[in-house]
């Protein structure tokens, strides 16, 4: 069968596809929550050992246009110029920058945030 469909056809078949993607995840993740069924992802998202990785990923999130300018700023350097197309470069950009901003989260983390907990808890 060969269907022909117009501009406005194409995009209500990639509404409708995308409700029906996001109702079949909705129910999974009712599904994996419920305490019918041992509530398992609850237990699985609730462990403490997320609390350090929220923490550096949040504080990396803070830190990454400064980090990608940082990126920039070395690899422009490289190739001596500050417009440069192709995989290899944005590659090698997106690499630094997540690396400059897990750095400085990290950074910030041990050296910041975890000492003035430490204060705050001391009351």
């Amino acid at each position: 069968m060969n269907v022909n469909y117009d501009a406005a056809g194409a995009g209500t078949i990639l509404v409708v596809g995308d409700l029906i993607v996001a109702s079949m995840f909705a129910l999974l993740l009712r599904w994996a929550l419920s305490a019918l069924h041992g509530s398992w992802l609850k237990q699985l998202l609730s462990s403490p050992v997320w609390f350090p990785v929220a923490a550096l990923s949040y504080t990396a999130f803070l830190f990454q246009m400064a980090a990608g300018y940082y990126a920039v700023e070395v690899l422009v350097k490289d190739y001596g110029h500050a417009i440069s197309t192709g995989y290899d470069f944005f590659a090698k950009a997106y690499f630094l920058t997540l690396c400059f901003a897990l750095g400085a989260g990290l950074l910030v983390t041990v050296f910041i945030e975890k000492p003035l907990l430490k204060l705050s808890d001391l009351k």
